[in-house]
């Protein structure tokens, strides 16, 4: 009778409760859900259609069509090369390769319940059209087309039956291609496929495509939207929804029904149910906010939620896509959560439906310090404070800041668990080191918390500790090395699977620029670094030079140009203080050239320059003058070609009075600077198979170079040596050495196959006078000259407005700028080439706050897509623009002045594209007078002041009402 009683009052109170599509009403729902704030870590995937392509990113439907737009238009031109043109091979045809011939649920959703995931599921539908589960609102979903499968409802299945809450996201509320009614009242075609309307209308006279594309009336498209979100409520009872954004352009009222929908569903199924947003999407007394790829810089009282993927680039999985190490995930997710959050991680399966072995290892290891160090993380709130440390992390993608800046042993964070509070060191700081948690510290806020005990979780040492009014001070155990840090991959292997465990560090992706030289015996004879090969062939210039000047290669060779270099006017503290007011951040010489003479003192090779020429260690000179002026230091080492480059000199005139006489390397003379002459082809690649001895020299000195002047960077004038028989072993050892020798050094290696192993993702690639045409998703350097590499008495300078505009490009592309200066045989430059450097460094003392510490925009600029690389004078005009960004500001450098009264126009500074937000103000850097702007539907128009402030390239600096991403 009881029983029964309490039965029906349970009903009819559900029934008073019945949530109606009004604000007032759903302000009732509880909006964060108890089990999502013990869960803190959940696991979902951009896995679709998208996935095929394997290109880009998860906008490639979009992309694809773009053949107008600079910023994609490598899109276009792959899918042109590779399928056809857009309107003939359209994304529709890729649904049938969508096969998920590998996809199983349990493998899945084993892996997420091992990585300590706590809710889980997929992409539902992304802004491309393509439903994940069995639909009948649109003939585009996974049961009917492609694998023939339902994902949603699959993984549904597998997630419940190991007690994981299921996670659905949506994204289709960009998917509809409309005429979007504008501030000015004229209409604009928008959507995800707005480029398919824009260059291939035609593609559109398919009704099934044009189905897909979301091509139909707004009313149509809203009501489409309602009933994709409303099938898979009612299918998969799903606890968690999570929008993208553009939800802000779905009409409260289409969203309130959804929203009274869902939460009455989950009184019917007794489910406690969330729903996510971005900006300012939903009220957050409704739903819960969500930063994509950021978090938040202080503790809140309200619950939040980050998004971020597993890997640096793209969303969903492409062939060069490279993850994140394992701490670098492991540190967010403590960082979020001690601040009141909690991460979905995303993952990027294969179309096949396998999910690649780095990321699946990634997620292992991460499930491993959660196996072992978990009740810090699971069930926890907030504690007082969330932490303290040196490392603060920069703007985040949609607002908050960002989760991938290196944190160290001195960065702490808090979680409690009731009168538990855990204290997380984001690094281990050796045994018996004592670490300050000031989060104990006595405040005029927070008096003193008594601690009755303190232990270290893994170990079973006692921790010794002590209290007072400045907090707890804690001494670390001898056996406890994996606490605060993850149990990941410390060492690299030589093996491509290791290195690309590589990241490249945040200096370096902050330093910009860099300057660099060529210096050696070739540039006693003022003719450049490739001296040493050239006058050994005849018809060249160098060889009639050399012949004229010196005598014939038989009795004059390289080796003898050694004794008249003697480097006596080297000042390299002088010259490290002109390299600093030119704006450079590191500096790195280079070490050894192909012509085999190493420029430090090597206890592998005689022919150096402690024992003959200078007799001066000259890296080790480099080395104390480049951190004495406070700049990082690094080396550039062109050894591996030497073997066949330099053979040259074992040969003889074909003809002609000299003929048959052999050049003094052939002669036997300078034994050990000339390769042996064991029949190689004299080429001036790297070799494809040199002898191992040569092999086991060559990294002898490069070890060397790296464990006795500890450079952060090395750079290989080439991909990985020796790529024949050796497979590249040789090359693998050696920047496994360096790696594990300077856990924060930067390897660059050049992308030419043809020159030795290459593999994507093991080093950060230098391309050697080359320019992005598009924004590269890894930071990337380019090394240029102002004229020859090495000192060429003949040969001009660039331009300085051309050094400019050419690191402004790059930098606005990802990438860095290592540029270098050609330096005579006594250790002077020459006064053109210090004036240059002059002018670069007073640019940058007025515009440097746009390129230090900046990243790039969602498109790197307007105008042309790069400058020629043998230039000497920049062809950019004002219609030439770059943009950086840095701390919610951006940054818009002019590469011409305009002319008078010309009105400059930005295109993509418009509160439309990507929810910039309105500009605030703008401002031209290093003018006292600010210049004329208007915020036009069409973009950014700006008239510039009447005054230059500065010599070259201009940089505007527009801030704004919101953060643009």
């Amino acid at each position: 009778m009881v029983a029964l009683a309490t039965c029906m009052s349970v009903r009819l109170l559900a029934e008073e409760q019945k949530y109606e599509p009004n604000w007032e009403s759903l302000r009732k729902h509880t909006p964060v859900p108890e089990w999502f704030r013990d869960a803190k870590f959940g696991i979902y995937f951009h896995w679709g259609v998208y996935s095929v392509p394997a290109y880009g990113n998860e906008w490639y439907p979009r992309h694809m069509h773009d053949k107008g737009k600079e910023r994609a238009g490598h899109y276009y031109k792959h899918h042109k090369e590779t399928y056809g043109e857009p309107d003939e091979y359209g994304y529709d045809r890729f649904v049938d390769d969508f096969k998920a011939e590998h996809f199983n649920a349990d493998e899945w959703c084993d892996l997420f319940e091992k990585a300590g995931a706590r809710f889980v599921g997929p992409v539902a539908e992304h802004h491309d059209g393509f439903a994940m589960w069995g639909s009948k609102a649109t003939p585009w979903n996974s049961v009917d087309r492609g694998p023939k499968r339902d994902i949603m409802g699959e993984i549904a299945d597998a997630a419940r039956e190991r007690d994981m809450k299921v996670v659905a996201t949506f994204h289709h509320a960009r998917n509809n291609l409309w005429e979007q009614p504008q501030k000015d009242g004229s209409l604009k075609w928008t959507g995800h496929y707005s480029h398919v309307k824009e260059h291939f209308p035609t593609a559109l006279d398919d009704s099934e495509r044009a189905f897909l594309y979301g091509y139909m009336p707004r009313e149509q498209f809203l009501d489409l939207w309602l009933a994709k979100l409303e099938e898979v409520i009612d299918q998969y009872d799903p606890d968690l929804i999570w929008f993208d954004s553009w939800l802000h352009e779905i009409p409260d009222e289409t969203k309130m029904k959804f929203l009274a929908h869902y939460f009455n569903h989950a009184e019917q199924t007794g489910q406690d149910v969330l729903v996510t947003y971005k900006q300012e999407d939903l009220p957050q007394d409704v739903a819960v906010l969500d930063l994509e790829k950021g978090g938040m810089a202080e503790r809140t009282d309200f619950t939040w939620l980050t998004d971020d993927t597993i890997s640096l680039g793209s969303w969903c999985y492409t062939d060069n896509l490279k993850v994140k190490p394992t701490h670098v995930v492991l540190h967010s997710l403590i960082d979020i959560v001690s601040k009141n959050g909690q991460l979905l991680l995303n993952i990027s399966p294969k179309a096949d439906g396998s999910i690649p072995e780095n990321q699946r290892q990634v997620l292992l290891e991460l499930g491993e310090w959660l196996d072992e160090y978990g009740e810090a993380i699971y069930n926890t709130r907030p504690f007082e404070t969330f932490g303290h440390g040196p490392t603060k992390a920069g703007k985040g993608h949609f607002g908050g800041i960002a989760l991938d800046k290196p944190y160290t042993a001195e960065d702490v964070r808090y979680t409690r668990n009731g009168k538990t509070v855990y204290a997380i060191q984001l690094g281990w700081p050796g045994s018996g080191e004592k670490t300050l948690l000031k989060g104990f510290a006595v405040t005029d806020d927070q008096p003193m918390t008594e601690v009755t005990s303190v232990e270290m979780l893994g170990s079973d040492d006692k921790v010794s500790w002590e209290q007072d009014s400045k907090g707890l001070s804690v001494t670390s155990p001898s056996n406890a090395a994996s606490v605060g840090a993850p149990p990941v991959r410390t060492h690299f292997e030589p093996t491509i699977e290791s290195l690309q465990h590589y990241q490249c560090p945040e200096w370096f992706q902050d330093a910009k620029f860099g300057i660099y030289l060529h210096w050696g015996a070739y540039s006693v004879a003022e003719r450049g670094e490739w001296y040493a090969r050239k006058l050994y062939i005849p018809g060249t210039p160098e060889y009639e030079h050399h012949l004229a000047t010196y005598g014939h290669p038989s009795e004059f060779g390289y080796a003898d140009f050694i004794p008249a270099w003697k480097a006596e006017r080297f000042d390299p503290d002088a010259l490290l203080a002109l390299f600093k007011q030119a704006g450079a951040k590191y500096f790195t010489p280079c070490a050894v050239h192909h012509d085999n003479f190493d420029l430090w003192d090597s206890k592998y090779h005689r022919w150096n320059s402690v024992e003959m020429g200078p007799q001066k260690d000259l890296i080790g000179m480099w080395r104390e003058a480049t951190l004495k002026a406070g700049l990082r230091f690094g080396v550039t080492t062109h050894l591996s070609r030497s073997y066949s480059w330099l053979a040259t000199a074992n040969q003889s005139d074909e003809s002609g009075p000299m003929k048959g006489v052999p050049y003094d390397g052939a002669q036997g003379k300078a034994s050990g600077l000339y390769p042996s002459n064991d029949g190689q082809e004299p080429h001036q690649r790297a070799p494809l198979n040199a002898p191992q001895e040569w092999r086991s020299n060559w990294a002898k000195r490069i070890n060397q170079l790296v464990t006795d002047y500890d450079p952060d960077l090395l750079y290989f004038d080439c991909s990985v040596p020796f790529r024949g028989e050796d497979r590249g072993q040789t090359g693998l050892e050696v920047i496994s050495h360096f790696y594990n020798s300077r856990p924060q050094g930067v390897m660059c290696i050049k992308k030419r196959p043809w020159q030795g192993l290459y593999a994507d993702g093991i080093a950060t690639v230098d391309y050697e006078r080359g320019l992005a045409e598009h924004l590269m998703a890894e930071p990337w350097q380019t090394d240029d000259s102002i004229g020859s590499w090495g000192y060429h008495a003949e040969k001009p300078y660039a331009e300085p407005d051309l050094v400019i505009d050419k690191l402004v490009d790059i930098v606005s592309k990802n990438g860095n700028l290592l540029l270098n200066i050609p330096i005579k045989a006594d250790g002077t430059l020459d006064e053109e080439a210090a004036d240059l450097l002059l002018r670069v460094g007073k640019w940058l003392d007025i515009n440097g706050e746009a390129i230090y510490g900046t990243r790039p925009w969602h498109v790197y600029g307007d105008g042309h897509r790069s400058i020629p690389a043998y230039s000497l004078k920049s062809p950019m005009t004002a219609k030439d623009v770059r943009y950086t960004q840095k701390h919610g500001v951006l940054y818009a450098t002019v590469l011409a002045w305009p002319n008078k009264d010309q009105i400059l126009e930005l295109p993509f500074v418009v509160s439309t594209f990507n929810d910039i937000g309105r500009v605030r103000e703008v401002s031209l850097l290093g003018s006292e007078t600010s210049p004329e702007w208007e915020a036009h539907p069409d973009g950014l128009r700006v008239t510039m002041p009447s005054k230059r402030p500065c010599e070259f390239a201009y940089v505007l600096k527009i801030e704004f009402e919101v953060t643009p991403e």
